[in-house]
């Protein structure tokens, strides 16, 4: 994908816009042109390549994000930079606004009310809104960052911990391709997060007999797909996550032996971008359930 010099892409009033591309040998998305977001716009801009950068600011691409709006500039390589800014180019972020900029995982947050920890901390341009270490950015991890832009740091540890969290919203089936049919009845895959931050996934299996925690490490990644991977040699459980970082759609698969007896299960979905999934989120999404029950069974009650 390229934003050509005289290209320009304006979004504001409640819009959003998503700009992405993927390669093999060449470069995700290049920025060449102008992109500008205000008025609680919401511009998400990601690349993906393999031997090339996720995403390049050329010298003449201009970011400009402003009154309230938000952009995300994600950048992913397996064998070179996530996101590149040349030095030339510019990155404006004024007006109550947000610009997230997430290189290979490492997440830097610039509002309008702080700065990056390098280049011109006046506007935030050239090298100053960039995580490339090749150009002399913060090249910073999430702490490194909220201590550089002098903003709450609980705040804005949430705020970017969003930008790099996915999760499953919604349980999905467990498919048996084989094993033992009655332990797998009505099994499902009940919780999926990745988090870019850490480049590691958790899935939960929700079986009668209880819930299967899987913990998986980032393993590798190609074609704009990230590959997070699970074992435990006592019990031969292997489990493998593949997750398309252009859709999010993913395919989970496990196989190990169950009492004894070998079996594969396998589950398809997509992610949502955000903190849901979590612990945190389930706690609070079960404490709202229940204030709303509450109400329910009093009337119930009073009417028997």
């Amino acid at each position: 994908m390229i934003v050509d010099p005289n290209g320009s892409i304006n979004t504001s009033g409640n819009g959003s816009t998503n700009i992405s591309g993927n390669s093999t040998d060449g470069n995700g998305t290049v920025i060449n042109g102008d992109i500008n977001t205000s008025d609680n716009g919401t511009t998400n801009i990601s690349g993906n390549s393999t031997n090339g950068d996720g995403v390049i600011v050329d010298p003449n691409g201009s970011i400009n994000t402003s009154d309230n709006g938000t952009t995300t500039i994600a950048g992913n390589s397996t064998n070179a930079t996530g996101v590149v800014v040349d030095p030339n180019s510019s990155i404006h972020t004024s007006g109550n606004a947000t610009t997230v900029i997430i290189d290979n995982g490492n997440i830097t947050v610039i509002t309008s009310n702080g700065k990056d920890n390098g280049g011109n901390t006046e506007n935030n341009s050239g090298n100053g809104g960039a995580t490339g270490s090749s150009h002399g950015g913060s090249g910073a991890t999430v702490a490194g960052v909220l201590g550089g832009i002098g903003i709450v740091g609980g705040v804005n540890y949430l705020l970017a911990a969003h930008f790099a969290h996915w999760y499953l919203e919604e349980a999905q089936p467990l498919t048996l391709e084989s094993g033992d049919a009655v332990f797998w009845a009505d099994a499902t895959l009940d919780q999926v997060t990745m988090d870019e931050a850490t480049s590691s996934a958790d899935a939960t299996l929700m079986t009668r007999a209880g819930e299967l925690l899987r913990h998986m490490q980032y393993r590798d990644g190609a074609d704009g797909v990230k590959h997070f991977a699970f074992e435990d040699k006592s019990s031969k459980t292997k489990a493998d996550l593949s997750v398309n970082m252009q859709t999010h759609e993913f395919f989970y698969t496990e196989s190990g032996l169950k009492d004894g007896k070998p079996y594969v299960v396998k589950a398809h979905g997509w992610l949502k971008h955000g903190l849901g999934g979590t612990k945190a989120a389930k706690t609070a999404n079960a404490a709202d359930a229940g204030k709303a029950a509450a109400p329910a069974k009093a009337t119930a009650q009073s009417g028997s």
